[in-house]
Protein backbone atom coordinates (compact mmCIF):
# COMPACT_ATOMS: atom_id res chain seq x y z
CA UNK A 1 0.00 0.00 0.00
CA UNK A 2 1.17 3.52 -0.49
CA UNK A 3 3.34 5.41 1.96
CA UNK A 4 0.05 7.04 2.87
CA UNK A 5 -0.62 3.87 4.85
CA UNK A 6 1.99 5.05 7.33
CA UNK A 7 -0.71 7.41 8.48
CA UNK A 8 -2.28 4.62 10.62
CA UNK A 9 -1.82 5.05 14.26
CA UNK A 10 0.93 5.69 16.64
CA UNK A 11 2.52 6.80 19.83
CA UNK A 12 1.73 6.39 23.40
CA UNK A 13 4.01 7.89 26.01
CA UNK A 14 5.35 8.27 29.53
CA UNK A 15 6.82 11.45 30.94
CA UNK A 16 10.48 12.08 31.78
CA UNK A 17 10.62 12.89 35.47
CA UNK A 18 6.93 13.00 36.42
CA UNK A 19 5.33 9.84 37.76
CA UNK A 20 3.00 8.25 35.24
CA UNK A 21 -0.73 8.38 35.87
CA UNK A 22 -2.44 5.01 36.14
CA UNK A 23 -5.13 4.27 33.60
CA UNK A 24 -8.28 2.60 34.87
CA UNK A 25 -8.82 0.93 31.49
CA UNK A 26 -6.35 -0.86 29.24
CA UNK A 27 -6.31 0.55 25.72
CA UNK A 28 -4.55 -0.25 22.49
CA UNK A 29 -4.87 1.28 19.02
CA UNK A 30 -3.08 -1.68 17.45
CA UNK A 31 -4.35 -2.91 14.09
CA UNK A 32 -2.98 -4.85 11.13
CA UNK A 33 -4.14 -4.37 7.54
CA UNK A 34 -3.31 -6.83 4.77
CA UNK A 35 -4.12 -6.18 1.13
CA UNK A 36 -5.29 -9.26 -0.76
CA UNK A 37 -5.56 -9.31 -4.54
CA UNK A 38 -8.83 -10.90 -5.60
CA UNK A 39 -7.87 -10.90 -9.28
CA UNK A 40 -5.38 -8.84 -11.28
CA UNK A 41 -3.51 -6.30 -9.12
CA UNK A 42 -4.27 -3.47 -11.56
CA UNK A 43 -8.03 -3.88 -11.03
CA UNK A 44 -8.62 -1.89 -7.86
CA UNK A 45 -12.21 -3.10 -7.62
CA UNK A 46 -10.81 -6.55 -6.88
CA UNK A 47 -8.65 -5.46 -3.95
CA UNK A 48 -9.69 -6.65 -0.52
CA UNK A 49 -8.36 -4.97 2.62
CA UNK A 50 -8.46 -7.13 5.73
CA UNK A 51 -8.10 -5.36 9.08
CA UNK A 52 -7.16 -7.62 12.01
CA UNK A 53 -7.34 -6.44 15.62
CA UNK A 54 -5.65 -7.72 18.81
CA UNK A 55 -8.68 -9.87 19.71
CA UNK A 56 -8.33 -11.49 16.25
CA UNK A 57 -11.62 -10.02 15.01
CA UNK A 58 -11.46 -8.80 11.42
CA UNK A 59 -13.07 -6.29 9.07
CA UNK A 60 -12.83 -6.93 5.31
CA UNK A 61 -13.38 -3.98 2.96
CA UNK A 62 -13.32 -3.58 -0.77
CA UNK A 63 -11.58 -0.59 -2.27
CA UNK A 64 -13.62 2.60 -1.54
CA UNK A 65 -16.20 0.63 0.45
CA UNK A 66 -17.90 2.78 3.10
CA UNK A 67 -17.40 1.65 6.68
CA UNK A 68 -17.25 4.02 9.69
CA UNK A 69 -14.73 2.74 12.25
CA UNK A 70 -15.41 2.96 15.99
CA UNK A 71 -12.91 3.47 18.81
CA UNK A 72 -14.08 3.33 22.45
CA UNK A 73 -11.68 4.49 25.16
CA UNK A 74 -8.79 4.27 22.72
CA UNK A 75 -9.43 0.75 21.38
CA UNK A 76 -11.01 -0.24 18.06
CA UNK A 77 -14.38 -2.04 18.33
CA UNK A 78 -14.65 -4.04 15.10
CA UNK A 79 -17.98 -5.67 16.06
CA UNK A 80 -19.85 -2.35 16.01
CA UNK A 81 -21.65 -2.49 12.68
CA UNK A 82 -22.50 1.22 12.43
CA UNK A 83 -25.42 1.99 10.12
CA UNK A 84 -25.94 5.16 8.08
CA UNK A 85 -29.66 6.05 7.87
CA UNK A 86 -30.74 9.29 6.19
CA UNK A 87 -27.16 10.57 6.47
CA UNK A 88 -27.11 9.95 10.23
CA UNK A 89 -24.95 7.41 12.05
CA UNK A 90 -26.71 4.81 14.19
CA UNK A 91 -24.73 2.70 16.63
CA UNK A 92 -25.58 -0.60 18.43
CA UNK A 93 -26.58 0.35 21.97
CA UNK A 94 -25.59 -2.89 23.71
CA UNK A 95 -22.08 -3.07 22.23
CA UNK A 96 -21.20 0.53 23.09
CA UNK A 97 -22.75 0.30 26.56
CA UNK A 98 -20.82 -2.85 27.41
CA UNK A 99 -17.58 -1.35 26.05
CA UNK A 100 -18.17 1.49 28.53
CA UNK A 101 -18.47 -1.05 31.35
CA UNK A 102 -22.23 -0.81 31.72
CA UNK A 103 -24.69 -3.57 32.47
CA UNK A 104 -27.38 -4.02 29.81
CA UNK A 105 -30.57 -6.02 30.17
CA UNK A 106 -33.79 -6.35 28.19
CA UNK A 107 -37.16 -6.27 29.94
CA UNK A 108 -39.41 -8.23 27.61
CA UNK A 109 -42.61 -7.37 29.49
CA UNK A 110 -42.17 -3.61 29.01
CA UNK A 111 -40.10 -3.86 25.81
CA UNK A 112 -37.43 -1.73 27.43
CA UNK A 113 -33.63 -1.79 27.42
CA UNK A 114 -32.14 -0.88 30.80
CA UNK A 115 -28.53 0.29 30.97
CA UNK A 116 -26.89 0.69 34.36
CA UNK A 117 -23.54 1.67 35.82
CA UNK A 118 -23.15 2.79 39.42
CA UNK A 119 -25.83 5.45 40.06
CA UNK A 120 -26.63 5.94 36.38
CA UNK A 121 -29.67 4.23 34.87
CA UNK A 122 -30.91 4.75 31.32
CA UNK A 123 -34.09 3.21 29.94
CA UNK A 124 -34.74 3.05 26.20
CA UNK A 125 -37.63 1.77 24.12
CA UNK A 126 -37.59 0.95 20.40
CA UNK A 127 -39.20 3.35 17.93
CA UNK A 128 -39.21 6.25 20.36
CA UNK A 129 -37.28 9.51 20.55
CA UNK A 130 -37.85 9.84 24.29
CA UNK A 131 -35.73 8.00 26.86
CA UNK A 132 -35.12 8.27 30.60
CA UNK A 133 -31.92 9.18 32.47
CA UNK A 134 -32.42 8.29 36.14
CA UNK A 135 -36.14 8.75 35.61
CA UNK A 136 -35.82 12.15 33.92
CA UNK A 137 -37.12 12.36 30.38
CA UNK A 138 -34.68 13.27 27.60
CA UNK A 139 -35.09 13.54 23.85
CA UNK A 140 -33.01 11.92 21.12
CA UNK A 141 -32.47 13.54 17.70
CA UNK A 142 -34.01 10.49 15.99
CA UNK A 143 -36.02 7.50 17.00
CA UNK A 144 -34.28 4.44 18.42
CA UNK A 145 -34.59 1.67 15.85
CA UNK A 146 -34.20 -2.09 15.66
CA UNK A 147 -31.85 -3.61 13.07
CA UNK A 148 -31.46 -7.39 12.85
CA UNK A 149 -32.84 -7.77 16.37
CA UNK A 150 -30.50 -5.19 17.97
CA UNK A 151 -31.32 -1.72 19.26
CA UNK A 152 -29.54 1.08 17.41
CA UNK A 153 -29.41 4.66 18.66
CA UNK A 154 -28.39 7.90 16.92
CA UNK A 155 -24.79 8.82 17.58
CA UNK A 156 -25.69 12.01 19.46
CA UNK A 157 -27.94 10.00 21.77
CA UNK A 158 -24.78 8.74 23.46
CA UNK A 159 -23.62 12.26 24.31
CA UNK A 160 -26.92 13.02 26.00
CA UNK A 161 -27.20 9.70 27.83
CA UNK A 162 -23.63 8.90 28.93
CA UNK A 163 -20.81 10.92 30.55
CA UNK A 164 -18.60 10.72 27.46
CA UNK A 165 -16.79 12.81 24.87
CA UNK A 166 -17.86 11.96 21.34
CA UNK A 167 -16.03 12.87 18.14
CA UNK A 168 -16.82 12.18 14.51
CA UNK A 169 -13.60 12.54 12.51
CA UNK A 170 -13.91 12.67 8.72
CA UNK A 171 -11.14 10.82 6.93
CA UNK A 172 -9.40 14.00 5.81
CA UNK A 173 -8.82 14.81 9.48
CA UNK A 174 -7.87 11.31 10.60
CA UNK A 175 -4.42 11.06 9.04
CA UNK A 176 -2.95 8.71 11.70
CA UNK A 177 -5.34 5.98 10.55
CA UNK A 178 -5.26 4.17 7.25
CA UNK A 179 -9.00 3.58 6.97
CA UNK A 180 -9.47 3.62 3.20
CA UNK A 181 -11.14 7.01 3.23
CA UNK A 182 -13.60 6.10 5.98
CA UNK A 183 -14.47 8.23 9.02
CA UNK A 184 -13.49 7.43 12.60
CA UNK A 185 -15.92 7.75 15.52
CA UNK A 186 -14.31 8.02 18.95
CA UNK A 187 -16.10 7.64 22.29
CA UNK A 188 -14.20 8.35 25.49
CA UNK A 189 -15.43 8.29 29.08
CA UNK A 190 -14.96 11.63 30.77
CA UNK A 191 -12.16 11.39 33.32
CA UNK A 192 -10.44 13.61 35.88
CA UNK A 193 -7.39 11.37 35.74
CA UNK A 194 -4.12 13.19 34.99
CA UNK A 195 -3.09 13.25 31.36
CA UNK A 196 0.11 14.34 29.68
CA UNK A 197 -0.03 17.85 28.31
CA UNK A 198 1.06 18.48 24.74
CA UNK A 199 4.43 19.80 25.93
CA UNK A 200 4.98 16.90 28.34
CA UNK A 201 4.14 14.45 25.57
CA UNK A 202 6.59 16.15 23.20
CA UNK A 203 9.46 16.08 25.69
CA UNK A 204 8.92 12.49 26.70
CA UNK A 205 8.47 11.23 23.16
CA UNK A 206 11.65 12.89 21.98
CA UNK A 207 13.62 11.35 24.86
CA UNK A 208 12.16 7.89 24.19
CA UNK A 209 12.93 8.10 20.48
CA UNK A 210 16.51 9.13 21.21
CA UNK A 211 16.92 6.16 23.54
CA UNK A 212 15.48 3.83 20.90
CA UNK A 213 17.84 5.40 18.32
CA UNK A 214 20.90 4.80 20.52
CA UNK A 215 19.84 1.18 21.01
CA UNK A 216 19.33 0.87 17.25
CA UNK A 217 22.93 2.04 16.66
CA UNK A 218 24.17 -1.13 18.37
CA UNK A 219 22.69 -3.21 15.53
CA UNK A 220 25.61 -3.65 13.17
CA UNK A 221 23.35 -4.93 10.42
CA UNK A 222 22.38 -1.30 9.83
CA UNK A 223 25.14 0.69 11.54
CA UNK A 224 28.01 -0.41 9.30
CA UNK A 225 29.90 2.90 9.40
CA UNK A 226 29.67 3.21 5.63
CA UNK A 227 28.70 6.31 3.69
CA UNK A 228 25.31 4.76 2.93
CA UNK A 229 24.43 3.66 6.46
CA UNK A 230 25.72 6.90 7.97
CA UNK A 231 23.53 8.96 5.63
CA UNK A 232 20.45 6.90 6.53
CA UNK A 233 21.17 7.14 10.25
CA UNK A 234 21.67 10.90 9.93
CA UNK A 235 18.28 11.20 8.21
CA UNK A 236 16.66 9.12 10.96
CA UNK A 237 18.21 11.33 13.65
CA UNK A 238 16.94 14.44 11.82
CA UNK A 239 13.42 12.95 11.68
CA UNK A 240 13.55 12.27 15.42
CA UNK A 241 14.68 15.81 16.16
CA UNK A 242 11.93 17.19 13.91
CA UNK A 243 8.91 15.53 15.54
CA UNK A 244 5.77 17.65 15.64
CA UNK A 245 2.46 17.24 17.41
CA UNK A 246 -0.48 17.56 15.01
CA UNK A 247 -3.30 17.24 17.53
CA UNK A 248 -5.15 14.68 19.60
CA UNK A 249 -7.46 11.83 18.65
CA UNK A 250 -9.28 10.04 21.44
CA UNK A 251 -6.69 9.56 24.20
CA UNK A 252 -3.71 9.80 21.85
CA UNK A 253 -1.44 12.70 21.09
CA UNK A 254 -0.57 12.42 17.39
CA UNK A 255 2.95 13.15 16.13
CA UNK A 256 4.82 13.17 12.87
CA UNK A 257 8.36 11.80 13.00
CA UNK A 258 10.20 8.68 11.81
CA UNK A 259 6.69 7.20 11.48
CA UNK A 260 3.25 8.52 12.28
CA UNK A 261 3.15 8.21 16.07
CA UNK A 262 0.47 7.97 18.75
CA UNK A 263 1.17 8.65 22.39
CA UNK A 264 -1.31 7.56 25.05
CA UNK A 265 -1.92 10.60 27.26
CA UNK A 266 -2.82 8.36 30.21
CA UNK A 267 -0.33 5.49 30.14
CA UNK A 268 2.62 6.82 28.15
CA UNK A 269 2.64 3.91 25.68
CA UNK A 270 4.01 4.74 22.23
CA UNK A 271 2.78 3.31 18.91
CA UNK A 272 4.24 3.46 15.41
CA UNK A 273 2.26 3.16 12.19
CA UNK A 274 4.37 1.21 9.70
CA UNK A 275 3.78 -0.06 6.21
CA UNK A 276 5.43 -2.26 3.61
CA UNK A 277 4.06 -3.16 0.17
CA UNK A 278 0.69 -4.87 0.81
CA UNK A 279 0.52 -4.60 4.59
CA UNK A 280 0.34 -1.88 7.16
CA UNK A 281 0.08 -2.02 10.90
CA UNK A 282 0.07 -0.08 14.14
CA UNK A 283 2.34 -1.57 16.74
CA UNK A 284 3.68 -0.66 20.15
CA UNK A 285 7.20 0.75 20.12
CA UNK A 286 9.73 -1.33 22.02
CA UNK A 287 12.76 0.80 22.85
CA UNK A 288 15.15 -2.16 22.98
CA UNK A 289 13.98 -3.69 19.68
CA UNK A 290 17.09 -3.91 17.43
CA UNK A 291 14.85 -3.58 14.36
CA UNK A 292 12.75 -0.69 15.65
CA UNK A 293 13.66 1.75 12.83
CA UNK A 294 14.68 -0.75 10.15
CA UNK A 295 11.46 -0.61 8.14
CA UNK A 296 11.35 2.27 5.62
CA UNK A 297 14.85 3.44 6.55
CA UNK A 298 16.84 0.35 5.59
CA UNK A 299 14.25 -2.17 4.41
CA UNK A 300 12.40 0.03 1.92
Amino acid sequence: MHRKIKSLLMLMLSFLTIALPLSTEAATPEAYCLLNYQGRPDLTSKWLYIFTFPNQETISLKFKETHPFLMVNGTFVPTANIQIINNRSFIPLRIVSEELGMNVRWDASSQTAIIQKNALQITVKPNQEKFLINGVEALSEDKVCTINGSLYVPLRFLEKAFPITLNYIPYKESSPFYLLGNPLITIDENSTQKQFTKEEAFQFLHAQLLEAYNNFLTNQTYNQNTEYSNSILDRLKTDIDSIQCTGKISRYWVFTGPYPILLDAFTGDIYFAKSKIVRSYIEKMIITDPEVFALDYFLG
